[in-house]
């Protein structure tokens, strides 16, 4: 794992520059023109229809509150039945929005040799869930799944959104546990072992070594990578073997760039990485803008953040997966 400065050009794809201008111009430019001619259409009708129902369920508000003796609750469920019938209104723009942002990104990461999908499958959570590097959590949400080669050496990145609920005799409470990106990437190296780096010392560590019985807290040689990150491993001798200096470093120089936790694990012949950065990483095109922004385009350009290198020492080179800045 690395992390790094922003590339020269905005749209540098690893080493070498990507002509995304050109490419913009040629096949973007023309398909958003189409798009935003669809999208006013779409959103000038659900506009009317908006205010026709919102001056109807106002008009039958003013009427019920000043001729007829009604309750509070009736009134408001009155004023909560037009609002969900503005919603079903609105549905058509809901669903062009929902398809647009995923053909865009579609074709931009495309255009990187990347495979983009608007859903991350469940079973991709299950492993972080079982090596148990993420928080416990009741509900998720899962998007962007980006996934590819890089110096032949395959990756797969996306999204969570994972939240806890607690409820106890006075209230009933939703927290974010975690919101940021999970990625996993094949480890040219051969290993046997489980290995696993946590930022959260302590109770974590504990946690894991309960998880998995045999796991024990692994010395190293860097006392600046022991005071962040807490490493334990079914095998001392083979955790040492695939934390090497030069992945400490980028371990840490990526651990500073977060804005949050960071965990990671090897097993099974993979790099596992649960970066909670707090945030959205994937921008999405707003259904009121125009379409034809090309700003907007640009914020999907993969750029330096989190990146990856693939060699014999399991590290990440400077090729870059995602917008992680």
């Amino acid at each position: 794992v690395t992390s790094g400065a922003p590339s020269a050009s905005p749209y540098i794809m690893g080493d070498e520059a990507t002509d995304f201008d050109g490419f913009f111009a040629r096949e973007i430019a023309p398909w958003l023109e189409e798009e935003e001619q669809q999208r006013r259409v779409l959103a000038a009708k659900v506009a009317r229809r908006w205010w026709v129902t919102g001056g109807v369920t106002a008009l039958i508000c003013v009427l019920m509150l000043g001729f007829l003796k009604i309750s509070l609750g009736f009134f408001i469920f009155v004023a909560a039945a037009g609002f969900v019938i503005g919603g079903m209104l609105g549905y058509p723009l809901f669903v062009w929005s929902d398809t647009f942002n995923e053909t865009l990104a579609q074709r931009v990461f495309g255009h990187f040799g990347y495979q983009y999908q608007a859903k991350l499958p469940y079973a991709f959570l299950e492993q972080f869930e079982r090596l148990g590097i993420l928080p416990s959590f009741t509900r998720h949400d899962l998007s962007d799944q980006v996934q590819g080669r890089l110096d032949n050496v395959d990756f797969c990145i996306g999204e969570a959104l994972l939240h806890r609920r607690s409820k106890n005799k006075k209230s009933d409470t939703e927290t974010v546990v975690f919101h940021g990106l999970l990625a996993r990437v094949d480890v040219a190296k051969p290993f046997e072992s489980r290995t696993l780096i946590v930022a959260d010392r302590g109770s974590v560590r504990h946690f894991v070594e309960g998880i998995f019985g045999n796991d024990r807290h692994v010395q190293l040689e860097d006392p600046r990578f022991e005071a962040v990150f807490d490493v334990t491993s079914s095998d001392q001798i083979e955790a040492r073997y695939l934390l090497t200096p030069a992945f400490m470093e980028r371990m840490l120089a990526l651990k500073a760039r977060v804005d949050g936790s960071l965990c990671a694990a090897f097993d099974r012949g993979h790099l596992w990485l649960a970066v909670d950065g707090g945030r959205d990483y994937f921008p999405k095109y707003s259904m009121w803008a125009d379409a034809r922004d090309p700003d907007q385009a640009r914020k999907l350009v993969p750029r330096s953040g989190v990146q990856f290198r693939s060699s014999d020492s399991a590290q990440v080179n400077k090729r870059n997966v995602c917008c992680a800045d």
